[in-house]
Parts: structure tokens; C-alpha cells; sequence
């Protein structure tokens, strides 16, 4: 079996995470990207639903 790097690991269980946030309508997608000098690539912005009562 092959061992996945620490890194991908990380990567894999920090998508599954959000994953599951977005599907319990805790997060949702912002429509904007932000530049990650660590990656090299454009990151997706989520941000935390407000309660119920600040919504509009």
C-alpha cells in the first residue's frame, strides 16, 4: 500500500472538512478567489453563514 505524503493527507482531510461544513449549511462559497503565495494558486474564500436572525 502506498503511504499518501503528509502533506496530500493534510490537503485531503481539510477538503473533506469543508466539505461537510458547506453541506450542513455552516460555510458557503463567496464567489471570490484569493492569490496563496504557498500554494501558487487562487484559493476559494468561504465564509461562516450568520444566524438566522441577521439574515436579510
Amino acid at each position: 500500500m502506498k503511504k499518501t505524503p503528509p502533506d496530500e493527507q493534510a490537503y485531503r482531510e481539510m477538503e473533506k472538512a469543508v466539505k461537510e461544513l458547506e453541506a450542513a449549511g455552516l460555510i458557503y462559497d463567496t464567489g471570490q478567489k484569493r492569490w496563496s503565495d504557498r500554494t501558487q494558486s487562487y484559493q476559494v474564500v468561504w465564509a461562516a453563514v450568520p444566524p438566522k436572525h441577521e439574515q436579510s
